[in-house]
């Protein structure tokens, strides 16, 4: 197969995605990776992180896939060559450390349980009486079970009656004191 460099282009998926979270403002400053000239084609339920610019030219090559599928995740890059990345100059300030990032970042994704629930609402108790304030806690996840800083999380209780209650909060995550909770709503689920 014939080797080609190519510099690793994130597509826009990829700047989404909690693998390529990495504080890299100019991917083309990094040093360029083998990569094989055959046609590479991605599965259809394969997501695109990356893809080559060979001389310029950028090709709608990948060059980063990852699938997550029936509760398997995978990832594959197609070029070698990433030691060139740690080359880079120590000073974090001028470049910081992709390669590790990277591969730390691959790691979490791959090995992060299958979770549907990427957004998580629960009590400090089960069951309360009419006297007691209820702390509730929340918190949302990324892909790769990261807790999300910057998420917005509404939260509306509703009572068996059907009356609801939407109470005033912090930013989550953090306890939340609902000091008044509608009359008759003193079990959760």
């Amino acid at each position: 197969m014939p080797l080609d460099e190519a510099t690793f282009v994130p597509t826009a998926r990829g700047l989404r995605h909690p693998i390529l979270n990495i504080d890299q403002d100019d991917w083309g400053v990094l040093p360029p990776l083998m990569f094989g000239t055959d046609r590479w084609v991605s599965a259809p339920a394969a997501e695109v992180l990356g893809q080559a610019r060979v001389r310029g030219v950028e090709l709608n090559e990948p060059l980063l896939v990852v699938r997550n599928r029936e509760g398997r995740r995978s990832a594959m890059l197609l070029g070698s060559g990433t030691w060139r990345w740690l080359n880079l100059s120590d000073d974090p300030q001028i470049n910081p450390p992709v390669w590790p990032r990277l591969l730390e970042n691959l790691v979490q994704w791959l090995t992060a349980p299958e979770d549907n629930q990427r957004v998580r609402v629960t009590p400090a108790s089960s069951t309360f009486d009419g006297s007691e304030s209820i702390l509730i806690t929340g918190q949302v996840y990324d892909e790769s079970l990261r807790p999300v800083s910057d998420a917005d999380l509404a939260l509306d209780l509703i009572a068996e009656d059907g009356r609801s209650c939407v109470p005033s909060y912090a930013a989550f995550p953090s306890q939340i004191p609902l000091i008044e909770l509608l009359t008759g709503m003193d079990r959760y689920d």
